[in-house]
């Protein structure tokens, strides 16, 4: 088999890396940071801010507090979202990747042994058709 006759091997490992590498999509999650006593709310989906809620006490904090509150809360929501989203990763299923590249690598050298061989036995045929045509004996 020959090297080039690998392509349905190597599409398919590429899919079992693309199922590692991204999980599953069925739901984006979302991340959820609170602060100032649960007074200011935070959700964080798929790399943007989706929502800033402020309770009764929230709006009348200090602007300084407020600003630090809303700093807060949406770094522990992006840090929620990503916690989810890492959890959502499925590593790849390395058994399988090891017997697909183990029998890529087999396939492989068993092409290059062919063409070794096949190129042995032109150079032979090379060597006998010069040394008949000089009026000598092949090696």
């Amino acid at each position: 088999m020959s090297l080039y006759g690998q392509e349905e091997s190597l599409r398919a490992l590429q899919e079992i890396l693309a199922a590692g590498v991204t999980g599953t999509e069925d739901e984006s999650p979302v991340g959820v940071g609170t602060a100032l006593d649960d007074q200011v709310t935070v959700r964080f989906t798929a790399g943007a801010v989706e929502e800033v809620e402020l309770g009764p006490r929230a709006k009348r904090a200090s602007d300084a507090d407020l600003s630090r509150a809303i700093k807060e809360a949406t770094n522990a929501a992006i840090a929620d979202f990503m916690a989810q989203r890492t959890g959502q990763l499925q590593p790849p299923a390395f058994d399988q990747l090891l017997g697909r590249l183990t029998r890529i690598s087999e396939d492989a050298a068993a092409s290059m042994q062919a063409t070794t061989e096949g190129l042995d036995r032109a150079m032979r045929a090379v060597e006998r058709q010069t040394s008949d045509q000089a009026g000598r004996r092949p090696r």
